[in-house]
């Protein structure tokens, strides 16, 4: 379907998808097929999730990252009759599927790019329906996946959305749609579900992730990364961000001032002081919220600084915070006491 923002009532379809009363368009949905017998086996060593015991229909999410822990790929997975099914940004299905095939060595897996043979679709807080054809993706955000880690660890915006992924054959796309609509929800826009996303600080592999995004950046642990998995590429990278801390950015939703009635664009800098601290990833105007972003900033920048857009102030609400510590990294940074030693910290170590 053509990328429509919104059906001439944008903060109505808002409200209408959080309460489970909208269908949302996905213009650009990369599918992909991998079957075979080694396909679970075979995803699981190449990515961060661990899906060998993935259960008929039962969703997960993977990332694929390089060696020095970069985001390249992200995508959702089910698994249904024998086939693993990713889903995926439409603009990244051709690389994927290209890295995929580049990686099959001697394993039993065929992989397929079948996003032309579908429509994607969105829904939040609606009970799902079940047609022949249709593919159904549960997204786990923003819970803790077993393996997962944490770094926001307060009452989470995005709690109480239970988004779906619907992939549904070019030729079920009207009966699809009818059938929502003969239940009380009604077509919304692309702004009502970017709104939604960006509130419940959910980072999207199409706007949150640059060249050196690393998953620890945008708490991305919780869903997209088993932290217990070994042999995987980007492995060490993980790890020691896990146990020394301080990954080099961190996501931040800012609160922008509405006043000016000008919302900024992604890629825009955010400034603090007279030099730049970060980029903006993500813009919406919520309904609730008003205008809000979501921005990669320095790590260590202090979060009560004030910050301009452009003309616009900002404010910071920290989602990874400042002292870059998850819930399953140590109390002390491993190799502290050695530090201290090298400082000449040898009566504090009890070294006289």
């Amino acid at each position: 379907m053509p990328d429509k923002l919104h059906f001439g009532d944008p903060f109505g379809e808002q409200v209408a998808y959080e309460a489970g009363r909208g269908l949302a368009p996905v213009p650009d949905l990369g599918v992909i097929s991998v079957s075979g017998p080694d396909r679970l086996q075979w995803l699981t060593t190449l990515s961060s999730q661990v899906v060998t015991d993935l259960e008929e229909g039962q969703s997960r999410e993977l990332l694929f990252l390089d060696p020095n822990g970069r985001i390249s790929f992200a995508a959702g997975i089910i698994d249904r009759e024998g086939t693993a099914w990713l889903f995926t940004p439409g603009q990244f299905e051709a690389d994927l599927v290209h890295f995929l095939e580049s990686m099959k060595f001697m394993n039993q897996v065929e992989v397929d790019a079948r996003g032309a043979d579908f429509a994607g679709f969105s829904t939040v807080n609606a009970t799902a329906r079940q047609m022949p054809g249709v593919l159904v993706w549960e997204d786990p955000w923003p819970g803790v996946e077993p393996g997962g880690a944490r770094y926001y660890q307060g009452d989470h915006p995005g709690a109480h959305l239970k988004l779906r992924l619907y992939a549904v054959p070019q030729a079920a796309v009207p009966a699809f749609i009818e059938s929502w609509v003969e239940s009380g929800a009604k077509l919304v826009g692309t702004l009502a579900a970017e709104a939604t996303r960006v509130a419940s600080w959910r980072p999207s592999v199409s706007a949150e992730v640059d060249e050196r995004t690393l998953p620890a950046e945008l708490d991305w642990l919780r869903t997209g990364v088993h932290t217990d998995k070994g042999c995987y590429c980007g492995q060490e990278s993980v790890a020691r961000i896990l146990n020394l801390g301080r990954p080099p950015r961190r996501l931040t939703l800012l609160q922008l001032d509405g006043s000016l009635g000008d919302l900024p664009e992604p890629g825009d800098a955010v400034m603090a002081t007279g030099r730049q601290v970060g980029v903006v990833t993500s813009v919406a105007r919520h309904n609730e919220m008003g205008p809000i972003a979501l921005a990669l900033l320095q790590r260590s920048l202090d979060p009560n600084v004030p910050l301009l857009v452009g003309d616009i102030a900002a404010a910071q609400e920290v989602i990874v915070p400042v002292e870059g510590r998850a819930d399953i990294s140590p109390e002390v940074r491993p190799g502290a006491e050695l530090s201290r030693l090298a400082k000449g910290g040898h009566e504090s170590l009890g070294l006289r």
